[in-house]
């Protein structure tokens, strides 16, 4: 069910700790958007979509074998959706979520089919911009950089992320001074060293592992699984490139190989959050203080490209949400969170 207005502050009433305090709540303007990065989407969506609607008419129209009629039926359909399918997508999401300001935390609500929440602990959030519009609408984004190369649906460049942010909000600018307000109380409140010694008492720290070992035991088994399908998908095609079985045996690997892929797309997308049970951080989405190999608080800077000096580990960013670096201590507030990392 979409969430209403008057569901909004019900909804994330839910959501808050003993003793914190709701600021603010609001949901982002509802209906169909545009970004700017989209006006450079747009045309090449448009192309790729193009492209497999010929492809699967010339298969058709000239009898060409079932593997190169199904071949292009996969991204035919990713072809839709990135020319039409994820705005309509981005609307159902943003019909179905809220967000809260209180004073410890940002909260964020969403889900198309089962609710998800994240939260973001003020005294961790590195910076704040304000990308408005000239109606007035804008994006309160929780990180230094804006959402000028970010597309409808979380499409951005290669080697680029999406940021935390609040969408779309019709009082951008209002809601950006409470932020502000807010996080610089909490800063002034307390320290990041008391923070970090009392995050690090024994008993919190074994309960934290205990938390986060559930959370990285399921990531763990769904990636498995995607390195399986994306393994049967490659094999598959080797079999069909080397071996070069007689017909109909191709046309059939082919199905399996476009199965092995399908499997390996879902696995893929439907991979855990890893948070930290601490400050329910997202952790594999921003490098901010503490280095994720040895937990120094030695980041060199927070670009794309940064490295530890403590430990040396070099830390590069790679598509939307990826990373190459194992995850042994949380990057926001320190604590040790598995020692084999993740």
């Amino acid at each position: 069910m979409p969430i209403t207005d008057r569901d909004v502050e019900p909804l994330v009433n839910r959501e808050l700790e003993p003793g914190e305090t709701l600021l603010w709540s609001g949901q982002p303007g509802q209906g169909l958007r545009v970004r700017r990065a989209d006006a450079h989407l747009i045309p090449f969506t448009i192309l790729w979509a193009g492209f497999f609607v010929f492809w699967e008419a010339w298969g058709i129209r000239s009898g060409q074998p079932l593997l190169m009629r199904v071949f292009g039926v996969p991204f035919l359909v990713v072809g839709v959706y990135l020319v039409a399918g994820r705005f309509f997508v981005d609307a159902l999401k943003r019909r179905n979520t809220a967000y809260a300001l209180t004073d410890r935390r940002v909260i964020i609500v969403s889900g198309l089919f089962s609710s998800r929440t994240m939260s973001h602990a003020l005294a961790a959030i590195p910076a704040i911009t304000l990308s408005e519009r000239l109606w007035g609408e804008g994006d309160v984004v929780l990180a230094a950089t804006g959402m000028s190369h970010v597309g409808i649906g979380g499409l951005v460049p290669r080697g680029s992320t999406v940021p935390p942010a609040l969408e779309f909000l019709p009082n951008a600018s209002r809601v950006c001074a409470m932020v502000e307000d807010a996080r610089r109380r909490v800063w002034s409140g307390r320290s990041s060293r008391d923070q970090r010694s009392d995050d690090r008492e024994p008993e919190n720290a074994a309960r934290i592992r205990r938390e986060f070992a559930r959370i990285a035991d399921r990531y763990r088994v769904v990636e498995r699984r995607g390195k399986w399908a994306a393994a049967g998908f490659c094999a598959t095609l080797l079999a069909i490139g080397i071996v070069r079985p007689p017909q109909p045996i191709p046309s059939v690997l082919g199905l399996v190989a476009v199965a092995w892929w399908l499997a390996a797309m879902v696995f893929g997308f439907s991979l855990p959050g890893l948070s930290c049970p601490n400050c329910e951080e997202q952790l594999d989405r921003a490098l901010l203080v503490y280095c994720p190999e040895c937990g120094q608080n030695v980041i060199d800077d927070l670009s794309e490209r940064t490295s530890c000096t403590a430990c040396g580990a070099s830390f590069t960013r790679s598509g939307r949400g990826g990373r190459w670096w194992t995850i042994r201590w949380c990057t926001v507030c320190g604590v040790l969170l598995d020692d084999r990392g993740v």
